[in-house]
């Protein structure tokens, strides 16, 4: 999900990457222009336009990491969360004395 006010490029890795479809929602009246991959590239090239392209190019690619970034912090939060439930269970049901570190890191190291 996106927002767009003003023109822009839609689709462009699927032109690369041979994606078959592409699917968008608009709220107001807009024009939706497909070109071919050959034409875009003629017409990038013949204004020189590269450098800029490739600017809006990284700007979808930083804000995909910021995206990545959020998302994959949740995704910590959400196992060390569980691991917490899973120690006060065994705090309150088997009256067990845990260390909250060595529990987490007896159960996360490799080959656990």
């Amino acid at each position: 999900m996106f927002t767009m006010r003003h023109a822009g490029f839609l689709g462009v890795s699927a032109v690369y990457n041979r994606a078959s479809h592409m699917y968008g929602i608009t709220r107001d009246t807009s024009v939706i222009r497909t070109i071919k991959r050959e034409k875009f590239e003629r017409i990038i090239s013949e204004n020189n336009l590269w450098l800029e392209f490739s600017q809006i190019l990284v700007w979808y690619i930083d804000i995909l990491s910021k995206r990545d970034d959020v998302l994959v912090a949740r995704s910590a939060y959400s196992v060390v969360r569980e691991f917490l439930l899973e120690i006060n269970d065994l705090i309150l049901y088997q009256n067990r004395d845990i260390n909250v570190y060595d529990y987490i890191q007896e159960y996360t190291k490799p080959g656990a």
